[in-house]
């Protein structure tokens, strides 16, 4: 599969799963509704824990200049290459131990930010 097309379904289905719409032109959604993801040119992946995921809920998605898309949930941070998910530990980053990621962003050098949330 193409890792632009994967980074692009996998968008499609992690916020389909936290609720919400991806449609570059909303008349667009409305046109496809009922056709299947393969008739429209995608693939549709579902990808989990096993898989690389940080956690079974993605709270928030960005993508950085290099294609990557990141990953934050509650349990953490993924960084996903349009192949395979690498899921960044606490050890690798020890900013990272015990903080939630309910946001992502790029900034316009490239440089991914996160909000954190630490504790329960």
């Amino acid at each position: 599969m193409n890792p632009r097309k994967a980074v692009g379904a996998l968008m499609i289905a992690l916020l389909a799963v936290i609720g919400g719409a991806v449609a570059a032109d909303p008349g667009a959604l409305r046109a496809t509704r009922g056709v299947a993801a393969a008739e429209i040119g995608y693939s549709v992946e579902h990808w989990t824990v096993e898989q690389g995921l940080p956690g079974r809920i993605i709270t928030s998605l960005a993508q950085t200049p290099d294609g990557a898309l990141w990953c934050g949930s509650p349990d953490g941070l993924a960084r996903f290459d349009g192949t395979h998910f690498t899921r960044i530990s606490p050890e690798q980053a020890p900013a990272l131990r015990g903080v939630r990621i309910p946001e992502l962003r790029c900034d316009s050098d490239g440089r991914l930010w996160f909000l954190e949330s630490r504790g329960s």
